[in-house]
């Protein structure tokens, strides 16, 4: 995805931003990438969870549904569409193909890790049909906005022009972000540049560059990110969910330890937000 994205993950400064002091536009371009608006979203999205509830009492299905949690409810979507049956010969052919993207990506393995081994009673082909599809029900630009995100537009897949062996596409989310840093602009244009590799029902992985604009300081670093979800092993049925992420600076700042620290704290409540979808 380095590759892929490198190009663009260069974000210029918008002419009519302010002169900020280099303490400021760190503030700056961290509060236009993090998600520090979270806690506050998803408490106000629990109380609003909990009035639904109240009102849904007489519904038994939604009932259950809420009291087995938000995996079970994802899982029960899914499950209730029929699954394509796959000869042996060509299952194979996805194991052995995903063994190798997964060793080539080890290679440039991602430090940081945000969600690991989350179980889900879903097949790979099911997670992608209901979280990365297009007409997704649980898409993660519905996540986004849920969230607190603006103006949130995903453009749809298109296949990649890059030779793989995966089911490879690529589209970019354009979105909103509220700031809330002194002299800086109330909002800033972002985007999130993905590309899905996916090999069959035996595993994905969802690969994301996130940049944000029009920010001073916000060009000194990108944050790339992979989702994987791949089969569950042995006797075990379902998928293993997992993310990573890495923080990469393209320009030299006195702010990088700052930068690093309150990034790596925000994507892991992100991720966890996630998690809880």
């Amino acid at each position: 995805i380095e590759k892929v994205v490198s190009s663009d993950c260069k974000s210029s400064r918008h002419p009519s931003s302010p002169k900020l002091s280099e303490a400021a536009r760190a503030l700056a371009a961290l509060e236009a990438l993090s998600f520090r608006n979270l806690t506050d979203v998803h408490n106000s999205m629990k109380e609003k969870h909990s009035l639904q509830i109240e009102d849904e009492n007489s519904n038994q299905k939604k009932q259950r549904v809420t009291n087995e949690g938000p995996s079970k409810r994802i899982a029960d979507e899914g499950l209730s569409k029929p699954v394509d049956v796959v000869d042996e010969s060509t299952k194979k052919m996805w194991k052995n193909n995903w063994e190798v993207f997964v060793t080539g990506k080890k290679k440039e393995r991602f430090p940081d890790v945000a969600l690991e081994n989350l179980a889900l009673p879903l097949s790979v082909e099911e997670f992608s049909r209901l979280v990365i599809k297009d007409d997704a029900t649980h898409s993660i630009g519905k996540f986004m906005c849920d969230i607190g995100e603006l103006k949130v537009d995903s453009s749809p897949w298109q296949p990649s022009q890059t030779r793989v062996a995966s089911e490879a596409s690529m589209r970019t989310i354009h979105y909103t972000h509220p700031v809330n840093a002194p002299m800086a602009p109330p909002q800033a244009k972002a985007r999130k540049q993905q590309m899905i590799h996916k090999f069959g029902d035996v595993g994905l992985c969802l690969e994301t560059c996130t940049l944000v604009e029009e920010v001073p300081m916000a060009d000194c670093f990108v944050v790339n990110d992979r989702l994987w979800v791949q089969e569950a092993e042995g006797e075990e049925k379902g998928c293993i969910v997992s993310a990573t992420f890495q923080i990469k600076f393209v320009k030299s700042t006195m702010f990088r330890r700052i930068i690093e620290g309150a990034t790596r704290k925000e994507y892991a409540i992100f991720w966890d937000h996630f998690a809880d979808m």
